[in-house]
This record gives C-alpha cells, sequence and structure tokens, in this order.
C-alpha cells in the first residue's frame, strides 16, 4: 500500500511542476482567469476532439468566472448569477470566487473524458498550488 500511495504522488510530480509554472506565471502578472483559461485549454489539448463539445466548455467557464468576478463589483451584471457579495480584501475574494468558478466547471465537465484523470489531477494541482499552499514535499509527506 505505502508504495502504491509513493508511486501515485510520484505520478503527480509533473502536474505539480506545471501548476507552479503556472502560478509563477500569475505572479509575473496573469490574471487568475488567464491560469484557469490555460488549463481549460490544456484540458482540450489532450481530449477527445470535439469543437462542439470545447466551445461550450470555454463559454461555461468564462461566465462561471465572469459571474464570480461580478460577484465583487459595484456596477458589473452576472450573466447567471447575479448577488452582491463583499469581503475586507476585494481583490484576494474575487481572485479566490473565480478560481473556484472555474475549478468546479472544469472538474465536472472533465472528469469523465479521455484523458480525465491527468485533466482532474493538473486542476487539482493547481488549486492546491492557488489555495492551500501544498508544496511537493508536503504532498509526498502525506503517504
Amino acid at each position: 500500500m505505502h508504495r502504491e500511495c509513493s508511486m501515485s504522488k510520484l505520478r503527480q510530480i509533473p502536474i505539480t511542476l506545471a501548476a507552479l509554472v503556472i502560478q509563477a506565471a500569475v505572479a509575473l502578472g496573469d490574471s487568475v482567469a488567464r491560469t484557469w483559461n490555460e488549463e481549460n485549454l490544456a484540458a482540450i489539448r489532450i481530449d477527445f476532439p470535439d469543437p462542439g463539445v470545447h466551445a461550450r466548455n470555454l463559454f461555461a467557464t468564462s461566465v462561471a468566472m465572469w459571474d464570480a468576478w461580478a460577484a465583487y463589483d459595484g456596477t458589473a451584471v452576472g450573466y447567471v448569477h447575479r448577488e452582491s457579495a463583499g469581503a475586507p480584501d476585494i481583490a484576494a475574494a474575487r481572485d479566490e470566487a473565480v478560481s473556484y468558478a472555474a475549478y468546479r466547471i472544469l472538474v465536472h465537465r472533465y472528469q469523465g473524458s479521455v484523458n480525465g484523470s491527468t485533466t482532474v489531477a493538473a486542476l487539482d494541482a493547481q488549486m492546491a498550488v492557488s489555495y492551500t499552499h501544498l508544496t511537493l514535499p508536503t504532498m509526498l509527506a502525506q503517504c
């Protein structure tokens, strides 16, 4: 069992490293929406080619991110969700809301795809890097 857990964690290293690269790009100025759009495009690249499905996935993710962003803006109107939200740190709360919205849509849409396990692992790694601050040594130590 311990060997399987270690092998499982070792298989996540490339995904975790990719998430770290994406996180570094965010630190250099890319928006959180750009980060999740890149995750969506990465999922499309390794999935079965189906333009109609992928167009809907891009649209649904964009709408979810817009609605999450708009909730923290006094004048923006959401596409589906029209509630307002507030927080002491609006920018951080907005980024977190956008991330969770994109994450939930993408996991739902890609979990059953051709390479769904790879995509979901990459999405989980991105959320871990962004919000739970798990590092590679911490992930390996959990076995």
